[in-house]
């Protein structure tokens, strides 16, 4: 994984000095990693039957944790080697945690660029009422500052100035998407 993302990782609950940039917490990047676990499951490639929904994704990353550790407790996938620490086995796996590393700045990539890409086909998005503009010059002449935020939004992972803050609901189709890119070799 990225070190620029790697070193923002909050590993342990709670570790994260408050002076520092939001983490990025263990339960987002678990998540990521079920777009190429659920492609592997569906191609029957992995040692048991398991997978997540698309929507537990963003919505039940909780669901995608516990999923995540029955997958990892299974024989198939993983040895005890060392008191409590796990060996990873599966090849499958292994290939599905490659591809997670690049899963986050795609991600940010897609958050990013989805504004744009919207406006290409005559839309306003920053019309929905659930985007916040960055725009200080027309947030201070503005009558109603409700559209608009203070502070500069950035990207989840790689902390990438933008001008929109959003749900990341509004991208997870695309982002979950990915899967459809995924070739089995």
């Amino acid at each position: 994984m990225d070190s620029a993302i790697a070193q923002r990782v909050e590993w342990i609950s709670n570790e994260w000095e408050s002076s520092e940039a939001r983490p990025i917490k263990v339960r987002d990047l678990l998540a990521l990693c079920w777009i190429p676990l659920n492609r592997a499951n569906e191609a029957k490639l992995l040692p048991i039957d398991i997978s997540v929904t698309s929507q537990n994704i963003y919505r039940n990353k909780g669901e995608c944790s516990k999923q995540f550790d029955r997958l990892m407790e299974h024989e198939g996938v993983s040895q005890r080697s060392d008191g409590p620490v796990h060996e990873l086995i599966n090849g499958t796996v292994r290939s599905c945690f490659d591809i997670l590393a690049d899963l986050p700045k795609l991600y940010d990539r897609i958050y990013a660029d989805f504004p744009e890409a919207y406006n290409a086909n005559n839309y306003r998005f920053g019309a929905n009422p659930i985007v916040k503009i960055y725009d200080p010059a027309r947030r201070s002449a503005a009558k109603d500052k409700s559209g608009f935020v203070v502070s500069q939004p950035t990207t989840y992972y790689l902390n990438e100035n933008v001008k929109h803050r959003y749900p990341d609901g509004l991208i997870m189709p695309l982002v979950y998407g990915l899967k459809g890119l995924m070739e089995i070799k």
